[in-house]
């Protein structure tokens, strides 16, 4: 039995340190400059974007999906990119998990946002 406890309880000490290590990575991230879009957003002329990493097999994803299209037809500027598609995109903001969202303005990395986000956040960094 100490064994089997042994075992979960350094599974979940990686987990919580894997976790830790992720959003440190993302708030490193912050203030440095966004990689090059124009592939992907090139014709948006607004100095604000948001960039929604998802992956089809991703739950979370799917339930952001409502909202994140609701507001992407206000704001063009929310720009929705499936991971698959565009993987050198995503390795160059550095993607580790989905959902991610990036707040880029004036092509610096404003914000990064791992997992689900409300509708307050992105309206915040879209305007």
């Amino acid at each position: 039995m100490n064994i089997v406890l042994t075992i979960v309880f350094v599974l979940l000490g990686l987990l919580v340190v894997w976790q830790w290590r992720m959003s440190q990575k993302a708030r490193d991230m912050q203030g440095s400059p966004a990689p090059d879009t124009r592939e992907v957003d090139g014709h948006i002329d607004t100095p604000a974007r948001v960039y929604f990493f998802h992956a089809t097999h991703c739950r979370p994803c799917k339930s952001m999906m409502p909202l994140v299209d609701e507001i992407s037809a206000e704001f063009p500027n929310l720009i929705k990119l499936e991971v698959s598609q565009h993987i050198g995109l995503a390795r160059a903001f550095r993607i580790a998990g989905t959902p991610s969202f990036i707040a880029v303005r004036d092509g610096l990395i404003s914000e990064v946002k791992l997992g689900l986000t409300d509708e307050d956040w992105l309206r915040s960094h879209l305007a």
